[in-house]
């Protein structure tokens, strides 16, 4: 699920929250809990770091890569 849409819905909820149908807050509910599964809520600091960590461990791969050819 896109960022802006499940923002929306979280504002959605947060406005209209008690004043829904019964089915239309369960369905809201289900919408956002998807979201959440989905990681549209991960903070930037998650994404940062998994970015990281991702490069650092390429980068140690290429590294004993070469440390191999080198001790060849």
């Amino acid at each position: 699920m896109r960022e802006d849409v499940f923002k929306n819905l979280i504002a959605v909820e947060d406005k209209l929250g008690e004043s829904l149908e019964p089915e239309a807050k369960r369905y809201l509910e289900r919408l956002i809990k998807f979201g959440r599964r989905n990681g549209s809520v991960m903070f930037p600091f998650l994404f940062y770091l998994h970015h990281h960590l991702s490069v650092t461990v390429l980068n140690i791969g290429r590294q004993e890569k070469i440390q191999s050819y080198t001790y060849s």
